[in-house]
């Protein structure tokens, strides 16, 4: 049976690997509403309600992925560098609004398939060499 998450699509699921948490989601979605309006960490945290501790590492990984700029004073804008990822990021946001439990869920299964991905391959780290079926032990 195919997840839920099939119904969102393969460009915005892959936009789920850097927007991995609400945080950033609901970031980028205020600073995209009006993207000429710059934000500063503590106007962020009064108008989303979360705390700056939240707020800031969030913002850092978002200034880092090119979906935001930084400006001179310490203020953030909504800014991706491709025409291409801010209709991925206007879907995203779109799908959020209309179906929270839909992305959280996607966002879930993107975090634990990069944990598997991670886990064999630190467990691929411990293998010496892989035996073939027909290799005497």
């Amino acid at each position: 049976m195919p997840s839920d998450s099939s119904r969102i699509p393969a460009g915005v699921r892959e936009l789920l690997a850097t927007i991995d948490s609400v945080e950033k989601l609901e970031i980028i979605g205020l600073l995209g509403r009006d993207v000429d309006v710059s934000w500063s960490s503590p106007a962020l945290t009064d108008a989303l309600g979360l705390p700056a501790g939240q707020i800031a590492p969030a913002v850092d990984e978002l200034v880092a992925d090119h979906l935001l700029v930084r400006i001179g004073d310490g203020q953030v804008r909504y800014g991706p560098d491709r025409p291409e990822t801010e209709e991925r990021i206007a879907a995203l946001v779109r799908l959020y609004e209309e179906d929270k439990a839909l992305v959280l869920r996607a966002m879930t299964e993107a975090s634990l398939e990069r944990i598997r991905v991670a886990a064999r391959t630190f467990a691929d780290s411990f293998l010496l060499r892989r035996r073939k079926p027909d290799d005497p032990a």
